[in-house]
């Protein structure tokens, strides 16, 4: 529960309806703890970005912040399942799923390095046995 005992899922479908509604909409509190998820799970941080839209849907929380840059419009999008906002302890849900994120980004990583480094080392057992051939073989015969 957060302040007023709204569970962050109300504050943030509020946020929404908010976002939708006005065109300067009062999400604080909302921008707030996104702002900590975001940062607890490594994807960023809203600072001082505008939230331009937000979703909370059934399987993911979806966001998008805004902000100019010498005149130029820029915009960033995050996403992170809905059952962290659900969680008892949503700082602690969205930090574990980041861990988990990335260590299955990990795994694949490691598993694409030995698919290299088996094929590297076919490379080079088929360079040694061509090298292994007989020098007749090599130069065509005959001296």
């Amino acid at each position: 529960m957060t302040d007023q005992n709204r569970t962050l899922r109300e504050i943030l479908e509020h946020a929404e309806e908010q976002i939708d509604t006005y065109r300067h909409p009062d999400i604080d509190e909302a921008s707030d703890w996104l702002d900590r998820l975001l940062q607890a799970g490594k994807l960023g941080g809203i600072g001082s970005d505008r939230i331009s839209y937000l979703h909370v849907g059934r399987e993911a929380v979806s966001i998008r912040t805004s902000y100019t840059v010498r005149s130029c419009a820029q915009s960033d999008d995050y996403e992170f399942p809905v059952s962290i906002i659900d969680a008892p302890d949503p700082i602690a849900a969205m930090t574990k799923w980041s861990n988990e994120r990335q260590l299955a980004k990990l795994r694949s990583e490691v598993e694409q390095t030995k698919r290299s480094y088996e094929a590297a080392l076919k490379r080079l057992s088929d360079k040694e046995a061509e090298l292994a051939l007989p020098s007749d073989a090599v130069s065509g015969g005959g001296a």
